[in-house]
């Protein structure tokens, strides 16, 4: 398959960046622009068919918690700035990864800036924030991305905590050195020479010192340090690439506690040196799970590292967030401890105070919504995941699902069939990719059932040798493999293609069936390249059966790719990515959230392979996998829907949706700030009395939608002016649509949980039957109101109301007494008097399953100004009484509480790292 030159597809890029409508037109006109400069031959057909595929990719808008407290200051001073690394940063991605949508990730990271506190600001600051994104989403790019902004506006000091283990930080140096150092650090490490790489292929005024290299042991070393004598806060700015280590961390602030000084509390400060720390798997290891006060080592040190600056900002980068979203708030600001002869403060704990950011995958990313799906009892939404689970049954006793101290040494002496399966569709995964034109294209298989060295050496071999009996038979084209690849491509395969191709959300015009014979020509060159790699952290092989433990240095693989079964443990479950990974067998189970969703490295971008990626599962995880699938979005959900509500990280219960099983959300210890919620109202009076001004206009619209709906009412009056309107027998639906519309900024009330309640309830035939009153007021001016289309003269209640700060600039009417309706009204639909207990009105509500909705369009009047000073807009609130429902079901949430009160959890430190 011909190929596109990258010049041609950049250049066709950087032309239809900026257009806003593109039409195969105008991507036509493009290409003979493009074309027109080059002196070799391209296939037209081939770059639009390519344009148009990348042009299919929808990004989502990025949704952003902020606290009130940060200001704006980014685009008043973004012309009086360079950007030069930024500009070039672009460029190299622009010649590397022209399908990234450049102008998205521009806009978004500098939303993300624009957080952080400008460096040229004088005094001290704190700011802290998270980014959440996606497994395998780019999150990397992202931060990177990020790095050269802040370095271009005046950040000095750029540190990155990139996960545990010493696999996942080398991997992480090597793409800060491509993409913002420029030069490959392990080159300058171990020959003393500088060596251009990356973005280092284009020139800088700006010189970068990384104190750490992508050398696998390149962590931060105090001796390398000195050697390099670059100062901190000086001219050239800084970076260092770290794990999360105790030695490392403590070395590190020690060695950074040289620069400090005291400052006029006697605390240890580095000054004028204003820092930007990214921890990219923040909620692994960095949260703090001590009981009681006691702070965990790890977390201990990262918050002293961060106040030991006297300017920094701190941004957590994760794709699973449960742990941070339920960090306490509070610590003991005299809290300090000593580190290599240095008394420290520790400062305050990692909860994202002032900012969170949700960045949603563009519509290409195939995330676990796409591989599991999920269906939401509650909302009754429905996703089907794409057909690429393959469900395994056979695997004990060759795997045991628990290993005992008895069993864990009962090594395995062969593979179950499915295994052999697996590396079988792995055979055919990779000999179709030959066939699509990706020959030089890395290739992953994933092997993941055990944690123990032991384990994944054996199984590492005994795959070795299944492998090397398919080369053989391959090669020599005898032997019962052939007839078996054969039944699976056109058992397996060729469906599999189609169910892909008519799902996805963007075009892949690689994704198309082959025959037969066109990928059989090419098994015995895709089965030769094939290797089995045993990931682990023993470096030593003395008692291993297996020696082919060479990291995936896929980088020098480069011109021709690398295709390898991975076999491991933790190092392929977190971080870690496996270039071009299209089938995974996977057996390792977690009750948690989190470590699952991490675990699940065959997320992410698949072009031109989707249909040929393949997960072996069982069935209990793959149903675990379809819940946290569920609880994930609907999290996601609730920050985009509090972003949209100006909401702060601090005022507002993040929730996260339990598991009714075994699954938890994150490990006990990183929970213990947080507690369990069940929604449920059976029996409910829900009412606003806190009325947001900034919705004012928004639910007046509302209302008006929902009275010009309905039909026509019964009228009370008193003293001859309208008191009620009163419409019974409204449609349900009318009354879900009403509150999912209305907007509202008080925590207690979710408008998405209570119409949710409601539709729930109504599948169930409960809470049908609904009475809707419109409350006016008979001493009030008339008004004109339509009402289904009548003209009724009216007057509107006037409602005292203490004006006071929900946040700095948001104002509420609060009203005087807390409530928004008498008890006269809470009875209209029952035909009582009002003066019946309140204990007697539920039993009547009960009996006759009557809910009543009661909306009170107001003027709002304050109670120490003169009644002429009427607001002149009209304030929509209203009341909702239920009746008591045997058996409601509810929905169990875990919430971090709006009470700052701190308590300490339990976990594991990451002392000295076991690579």
């Amino acid at each position: 398959m011909n190929s596109i030159p990258t010049d041609i597809l950049t250049i066709a890029h950087v032309l239809l960046d900026n257009e806003k409508n593109i039409s195969k037109d105008k991507i036509i006109e493009v290409i003979e622009r493009a074309v027109s400069i080059s002196t070799g031959y391209v296939d037209k057909d081939l770059l639009l068919q390519k344009l148009e595929e990348d042009f299919s990719v929808k990004e989502r808008e990025s949704s952003f918690l902020v606290n009130d407290e940060v200001k704006p200051w980014l685009m008043g001073k973004k012309s009086s700035y360079e950007f030069e690394l930024t500009k070039r940063f672009f460029l190299h991605l622009k010649k590397t990864s022209p399908y990234l949508k450049i102008n998205s990730i521009d806009g978004v990271t500098d939303k993300i800036l624009d957080k952080c506190i400008d460096p040229s600001t004088l005094g001290a600051w704190d700011r802290r924030g998270m980014v959440v994104g996606n497994v395998q989403s780019g999150k990397t790019v992202n931060y990177t991305t990020l790095i050269n902004k802040a370095t271009d506006v005046g950040y000095r000091v750029i540190i990155v905590i990139a996960g545990i283990h010493n696999s996942l930080r080398a991997q992480t140096q090597r793409r800060i050195d491509e993409g913002y150092v420029g030069n490959d650090s392990s080159s300058l490490l171990k020959n003393k020479k500088s060596k251009n790489i990356g973005v280092g292929n284009t020139s800088a005024k700006t010189k970068i010192y990384s104190y750490t290299s992508s050398e696998h042991n390149g962590d931060f070393k105090k001796s390398f340090a000195e050697k390099l004598n670059v100062p901190i806060g000086g001219a050239h700015p800084t970076i260092l690439v770290i794990k999360k280590n105790k030695s490392i961390l403590e070395n590190l602030i020690s060695w950074f506690a040289g620069f400090a000084r005291e400052n006029s509390e006697g605390d240890l400060k580095i000054f004028d040196a204003p820092m930007l720390l990214i921890d990219d798997e923040a909620d692994n290891a960095s949260v703090n799970t001590g009981k009681d006060q006691e702070i965990k080592t790890i977390n201990g040190l990262i918050r002293t590292l961060l106040n030991l600056f006297n300017q920094n900002s701190f941004i957590g980068y994760t794709a699973t967030p449960y742990a941070n979203l339920f960090i306490g708030s509070e610590y003991d600001k005299d809290y300090s401890t000593q580190i290599k002869g240095y008394n420290l403060k520790v400062g305050e704990d990692l909860f994202p105070r002032d900012f969170i950011v949700n960045i949603p995958p563009p519509t290409n990313y195939i995330g676990a919504s796409e591989y599991f799906g999920f269906s939401d009892s509650i909302t009754g939404e429905n996703v089907e995941g794409m057909d690429l689970i393959r469900s395994i049954t056979d695997q004990e006793p060759y795997f045991p699902k628990k290993y005992t101290r008895e069993t864990k040494n009962n090594l395995p002496d062969g593979v179950p069939d499915s295994l052999k399966e697996a590396i079988k569709s792995f055979i055919l995964s990779c000999s179709v990719r030959i066939l699509r034109g990706d020959a030089k294209k890395d290739n992953s298989m994933l092997i993941h059932v055990a944690l123990l060295i032991n384990w994944i050496d054996r199984i590492a071999l005994l795959v070795d040798e299944v492998l090397y009996d398919y080369k053989n038979q391959i090669s020599s084209n005898d032997g019962p493999l052939i007839e078996e690849l054969k039944q699976l491509y056109e058992q397996d395969y060729l469906p599999t293609t189609d169910n892909v191709s008519s799902v996805l959300n963007y075009k892949d015009h690689k994704i198309v069936r082959h025959s037969w014979d066109e990928v059989k020509k090419h098994l015995h060159e895709a089965v030769s390249k094939i290797e089995v790699r045993a990931i682990h952290g023993q470096p030593k092989r003395r008692g291993l059966e297996y020696t082919n433990t060479t990291s995936l240095n896929y980088e020098d693989y480069k011109d021709q790719g690398l295709s390898v079964i991975a076999v491991g443990g933790n190092r392929l479950s977190r971080g870690i990515t496996l270039e071009g990974l299209s089938v995974s067998y996977f057996l390792r189970t977690s009750p948690l959230y989190d470590t699952l969703l991490q675990m699940g490295r065959w997320f992410g971008y698949r072009p031109g392979y989707a249909d040929l990626c393949r997960v072996y599962t069982t069935e209990e995880l793959c149903n675990w996998y379809m819940h946290i699938a569920l609880a994930t979005e609907e999290m996601r959900r609730d920050i985009d829907t509090m972003g949209s509500m100006n909401k702060q990280p601090k005022d507002y219960k993040l929730k996260v949706r339990t598991h009714q099983g075994m699954l938890n959300i994150t490990s006990a210890g990183k929970l213990g700030f947080s507690e369990k919620e069940h929604v449920g109202f059976s029996g409910a009076h829900i009412q606003t009395y806190e009325l947001p001004k900034k919705y004012t206009d928004t639910n007046l619209i509302v209302f008006q939608n929902l009275i010009n709906v309905l039909g026509k009412p019964k009228i009370e009056y008193v003293k001859g002016k309208i008191n009620r309107m009163i419409f019974r027998d409204v449609c349900p639906s009318i009354v879900v649509d009403f509150i999912t519309e209305y907007q509202s900024d008080i925590p207690a009330i979710s408008m998405n949980s209570i119409s949710t309640y409601i539709s729930t309830q109504n599948k169930g035939n409960k809470l049908t039957k609904w009475t809707i009153v419109l409350r006016f007021s008979s001493v009030s001016d008339p008004e004109c109101l339509s009402v289904g289309g009548e003209l009724y003269s009216v007057g509107l209640p006037q409602r005292s109301y203490a004006e006071e700060m929900s946040h700095e600039r948001l104002l509420t009417y609060r009203l005087k007494s807390n409530n928004i309706s008498g008890t006269e009204d809470r009875v209209v639909d029952l035909n009582l008097k009002g003066k019946e207990t309140t204990a007697e009105i539920k039993k009547v509500r009960e009996i006759e399953e009557s809910s009543l909705l009661t909306i009170f369009p107001m003027r709002m009047k304050h109670p120490d100004k003169d009644k002429e000073e009427l607001k002149n807009e009209i304030v929509v609130g209203w009341d909702i009484l239920l009746p008591n429902i045997p058996n409601e079901e509810k929905v169990e949430y875990q919430v971090r509480p709006l009470s700052d009160a701190y308590e300490g959890q339990e976990d594991d430190d990451i002392d000295e790292c076991d690579d």
